[in-house]
């Protein structure tokens, strides 16, 4: 790959992505009966003018992160337009694709005199117990179950850091649209939605697959996830 990415940036500049923050990251590879092994590898990521959009590429991985999602349609369809550019370049179709995954993060920010319970089902509000002292202990969830289609993993921790998305992102700050203070509670749902396997690479597979995921996600969120109060304040409805 590393002998396409010259040409392909040339071609990413012109669907949105001009800006080059490729950096030297490290791996740590951890193999039975031997010593932790730090591997260093460039990883060459192309971001919009207003640091939003993010795409990575690597050997054998391509991960496109947004700050500013609005709907899926519009994801998707810059998802697909960055496999085009990239197949064009380095015809990609040749290989295979091992896995297929679509992960979100949502914030939860209380308004005054709310706490995350007002957002999230009963089921999803920890231990309540006169043993904890301070009824503001720290949430720290995680559900892992299989779909009809692949895996799905939930995670939902808090923090009063101000910090609204998990530090394996990416490893540099992207812009986003929420500024929130250190000192208050937020918390932070993060759904990932995978499949694994090994198929013939199929760019309408691929996109149609993603769509699946995100329905799925979609259902568990609206329907399973978050209160019937959650759903007004948002303007929401519960989803097929």
């Amino acid at each position: 790959m590393p002998e396409f990415i010259p040409q392909i940036h040339d071609l990413l500049r012109k669907e949105g992505f001009p800006e080059d923050v490729s950096a030297t990251v490290q791996q740590v590879v951890i193999t039975p009966g031997n010593q932790p092994e730090i591997i260093e590898r460039k990883q060459d990521e192309f971001r919009s003018k207003d640091n939003q959009w993010s795409l990575t590429i690597s050997e054998d991985m391509l991960a496109l992160v947004t700050t500013a999602y609005d709907r899926f349609e519009g994801f998707a369809v810059r998802l697909k337009r960055c496999l085009e550019v990239i197949d064009q370049v380095a015809e990609i179709h040749h290989g295979l694709i091992s896995r297929i995954g679509l992960r979100y993060v949502d914030v939860i920010d209380p308004h005054p005199n709310e706490t995350f319970r007002n957002y999230l089902q009963v089921g999803l509000h920890g231990p309540q117990s006169p043993v904890f002292t301070d009824p503001n202990q720290w949430l720290h969830l995680e559900s892992v179950g299989r779909t009809e289609i692949g895996t799905m993993i939930v995670r939902i921790t808090q923090n009063d850091q101000g910090i609204v998305l998990p530090p394996d992102v990416f490893h540099k700050p992207m812009n986003h649209k929420m500024k929130i203070d250190a000192g208050k509670v937020i918390t932070l749902v993060d759904t990932d939605h995978f499949v694994e396997g090994s198929w013939d690479y199929d760019l309408d597979r691929i996109i149609n697959t993603t769509d699946e995921l995100h329905q799925a996600i979609n259902a568990a969120w609206f329907n399973n996830l978050v209160t019937e109060e959650a759903l007004k304040i948002w303007g929401a409805d519960y989803v097929e």
